[in-house]
């Protein structure tokens, strides 16, 4: 079959030279070129009549889609005439085929052959929008004759799809892409009614290899076409769906054209639209960084206001469900589920378009909770790639929605009476802290919890109701989250404590940090114990929480666990601050005889802070409770 790409014009090329300028010369080459159209000519009459006896001896539907095959090569060739030559080839077969199929009555019909049909029509739909009338027009007659040929014996197909498809015929002559990409909208859209789900299924597989073509028309041609069977036919489809994604995030890699780029990613958002599940699937299951050419898709779905917010749901379930399950079947691996969806919303972060940014920002609670959560888990399981993908993340989110972009702030210096210039001050402050402190790099370690300290402080200047929702949220991981949830969040309730003011709130999480007092992860209580030392006198109901913390902290300070044992021994030294004598007097000599306990302990930071413990003591040692205290003294610590 080369001879379908000699070509006239080349040939005449290589007779011709820059010397013959003559009138004589001239001649001489017009007659040559003319032989050469005429022979050339003759070749392919010959060659068409040679595939009528090869289907006048077997007109079988396996030899006409094997000699299609042979042919189909060269009709993605870059030479006009060679696909011209070959799409009036497979004119001859198809109809050949047809004719013998009329006059026989065992004529096999195409519809045994469904899939080898879906193909070929992939082939032909695409070529519906070459450079080429000839080869436009002939794909539409090609088009046809496959759909004629799917009718069994005696059954035709109805005039009002043969109107139809002589119009798209019409439509095609013009010469303008447009006109040519609107037809194929049609086109696409009585296939759909057309045929069955094998030929649907073949079509579209096929028809992704389209929006990789060389020609510019031809590939965006493909991703009209596939775009209006999608729309058509995707409920049918789900099964087909991965494998579909797959290979248009695969065809991505290698398109060059504009246009046919943003089709293909067009293409991944239909099959969202219909089967959201199986598409985010493929993306989750995508290695870590993100192609450009995900990222591209991710963006393109992210700004789909039907389904930005059911994929934000979606990885906020998977980034805080089960996080421990999820991480134990991957062992360090950092493409986890949750890691991966940890990467969409990083993603999903950088675009600053009104339609994402509203949704994030309407989620601020459950975004946070869900990246600060998922610090803690990967830390703890050791994941140090899933970790700084989530404080990457947390970075950006950071950067996007701190302070609230709503929030309306109490500004009472004269000298500066502009909120943005307020909120944007408090953003760099933070942003400078965290990185000249080099907290950044901290929350990617081990010690992530010492970095949550300073996104409190800032964190407790916004809204009492962003901090509100915030606390709800995070509410329920204190008891039933993982390990690495409830350190998380014990760490964070701990310093809002410290740093926010509305005493209705903290009060609501001291309580809550009395309740974690009991937790099986030294860590929790560790964290716990930190946020009952911040509470002041300036809660209402000191005296109950007082009472309540005192007698946590003192229950902990010889704790085996020596972190347990030294963070209660701090607070205590903060919380007696608050506290009056007749309190502490009722717990005096309990404590006393503790703290001699400590002053065996090998740790001597144990040690260093008992001693710190006792110092504070002294101010109790007149009033009430001043001969317990003096006894004490005598009795135990001398």
């Amino acid at each position: 079959f080369s001879f379908f790409s000699c070509s006239s014009s080349s040939s005449s090329s290589t007779v011709a030279t820059k010397d013959q300028k003559d009138s004589k010369n001239n001649t001489t080459n017009q007659q040559q070129q003319h032989n050469l159209e005429k022979s050339n000519n003759l070749v392919f009459s010959r060659l068409n009549k040679l595939f009528t006896v090869i289907l006048e001896n077997d007109f079988s539907a396996e030899n006409v889609f094997h000699l299609l095959r042979l042919l189909s090569p060269s009709l993605k060739s870059k030479g006009v005439v060679q696909r011209e030559r070959t799409i009036l080839s497979v004119v001859e077969i198809l109809k050949t085929f047809h004719e013998n199929k009329k006059k026989h009555t065992s004529g096999t019909s195409l519809q045994k052959y469904a899939s080898d049909v879906g193909e070929m029509l992939a082939i032909f739909i695409r070529r519906c929008a070459d450079v080429s009338r000839i080869v436009r027009q002939s794909s539409m007659v090609i088009i046809t004759l496959l759909l004629s040929g799917l009718k069994s014996k005696g059954n035709q197909l109805s005039q009002e799809t043969i109107e139809s498809l002589n119009q798209i015929r019409v439509s095609l002559e013009d010469n303008d892409t447009n006109t040519q990409l609107a037809a194929l909208n049609e086109l696409s859209g009585l296939l759909a009614k057309e045929i069955d789900g094998v030929v649907l299924q073949k079509l579209l597989e096929s028809l992704v290899e389209g929006v990789t073509d060389i020609i510019e028309s031809c590939a965006s041609g493909a991703c009209v076409a596939l775009n209006g069977l999608i729309q058509q036919r995707g409920e049918e489809i789900q099964k087909q769906v991965p494998s579909l994604v797959t290979s248009l995030l695969q065809c991505l890699k290698s398109i060059t054209y504009e246009m046919p780029m943003l089709g293909t990613v067009a293409l991944v958002r239909a099959l969202a639209r219909h089967h959201f599940n199986e598409v985010l699937e493929v993306i989750l299951g995508l290695p870590l960084p993100f192609s450009p050419e995900a990222v591209k898709v991710i963006a393109k779905i992210s700004r789909d206001e039907t389904l930005n917010q059911v994929l934000l749901q979606k990885l906020l379930t998977l980034m805080t469900d089960d996080p421990k399950g999820s991480l134990a079947a991957q062992s360090n691996s950092p493409n986890t589920p949750a890691a991966t969806a940890t990467a969409v919303l990083h993603e999903m972060l950088q675009i600053d378009e009104e339609v994402v940014v509203d949704v994030l920002s309407d989620a601020y609670a459950e975004l946070l909770a869900a990246i600060l959560l998922r610090i803690g888990v990967s830390a703890l399981e050791k994941n140090s790639q899933a970790q700084s993908g989530a404080v990457d993340t947390f970075k950006k989110f950071v950067e996007r929605f701190h302070p609230d972009p709503k929030e309306e702030v109490d500004n009472d210096d004269d000298n500066n009476n502009d909120t943005e210039n307020v909120k944007e001050e408090r953003l760099k402050g933070m942003q400078k802290e965290m990185s000249e402190g080099g907290y950044w790099q901290i929350l990617k370690s081990a010690n992530f919890c010492n970095a949550i300290p300073v996104f409190a402080k800032y964190f407790s200047l916004e809204s009492t109701e962003r901090v509100q929702k915030v606390f709800t949220t995070f509410l329920p991981y204190a008891s039933v989250g993982s390990q690495g949830q409830r350190i998380v969040t014990c760490c964070l309730f701990a310093h809002l404590v410290a740093y926010y003011k509305e005493a209705e709130l903290v009060e609501k999480i001291v309580h809550c940090l009395i309740g974690r007092m009991g937790d099986r992860f030294e860590e929790v209580k560790v964290m716990s114990l930190r946020g009952l030392g911040y509470i002041t006198s300036d809660l209402p109901n000191m005296n109950d929480l007082g009472a309540q913390s005192l007698s946590m902290l003192l229950s902990c300070i010889d704790d085996n666990f020596d972190l347990v044992s030294l963070e209660s021994l701090r607070s205590l030294q903060k919380i007696l601050v608050h506290l009056n004598d007749d309190r502490v007097a009722s717990v005096l000599v309990s404590m006393c005889i503790k703290i001699r306990t400590l002053f065996e302990r090998s740790n001597s930071e144990i040690r260093k802070e008992a001693l710190g413990l006792f110092e504070v003591l002294g101010r109790f040692g007149r009033g009430r409770a001043s001969q317990g205290f003096t006894e004490q003294i005598q009795s135990n610590l001398i």
